[in-house]
């Protein structure tokens, strides 16, 4: 299994969990994180375990096809089903008793998260890193080198996770964030089912590598099925969460649930 995997979920599931157990300890199992969001967290989790485990990912390595599977686990898949296990809720209870205060963070890092998580920045960082990765200078250094390759998902799964965090928790009002949700779902399947398009429509294999292994009409019938399922089942993942957005948009305003926090339990 990939190394960048299995620290990313050490790093993010371990507070998850503690998090979770406590919370759940204090206010009555469901409470706080309902069930289904911890289910939610738990099924990201183990869609990172299988795509990344035996035998699955050694044949990605030889099959386009499937490292594309992958990249659309981490850009599509994963995100959205980790933030809707709010995981921030989670890790305000695991370090409960931990003494930290906002003011505290230096200014330089507080205006760095403020500026990556604005819609623009986070849909443009994604957009670059993932047309970067499938360039094909990058896609075979990706093969080459395995410290190279753990870059490349994690930071496919990075900034991924930032664009899905400013659809589903934007800055602005409720009805506002689910205009700006929209436009960013609408612009992401645009230009992944761009590079889809591309991959799927090109009658010269991009990368000498996969061509080296299969022979020229495999690899390139391997690349247009790659382009196929960037296109189309990514597509369509943008496509019914813009629908749920723009759901949200039409129906305007809600008051929002108050969001149980460490000092509102008592005892």
């Amino acid at each position: 299994m990939n190394a960048a995997v299995w620290l990313v979920l050490a790093v993010v599931v371990t507070p998850y969990l503690v998090g979770v157990r406590r919370l759940w300890h204090a206010a009555g199992t469901g409470h706080g994180i309902a069930r289904w969001r911890a289910l939610s967290f738990a099924a990201a989790s183990g869609i990172l375990i299988a795509a990344f485990c035996q035998p699955f990912d050694a044949v990605s390595d030889a099959r386009f096809s499937m490292h594309m599977t992958q990249h659309i686990l981490l850009v599509a898949v994963v995100p959205p089903l980790l933030i809707l296990g709010k995981p921030g809720a989670a890790l305000a209870w695991a370090v409960r008793g931990v003494v930290w205060r906002v003011d505290r963070i230096p200014m330089a890092l507080r205006r760095a998260w403020l500026g990556v998580t604005t819609p623009l920045v986070a849909w443009l960082a994604h957009s670059a890193t993932l047309w970067l990765w499938h360039l094909p200078r990058w896609y075979q250094l990706a093969l080459q080198h395995p410290a190279v390759h753990a870059g490349e998902h994690v930071t496919l799964l990075g900034t991924a996770l930032l664009l899905w965090h400013c659809a589903m928790h934007p800055r602005s009002g409720r009805r506002a964030g689910a205009g700006i949700a929209v436009l960013l779902m609408l612009a992401t399947a645009m230009q992944s089912g761009a590079l889809g398009a591309l991959l799927a429509g090109s009658t010269r294999v991009w990368y000498p590598m996969q061509e080296g292994l299969r022979g020229t009409a495999a690899a390139l019938a391997d690349q247009q099925l790659a382009g196929l399922l960037m296109w189309v089942p990514a597509g369509l993942i943008y496509a019914i969460a813009g629908c749920v957005f723009f759901r949200n948009w039409i129906r305007g305003p809600v008051a929002a649930a108050p969001q149980m926090m460490p000092s509102e339990v008592p005892g």
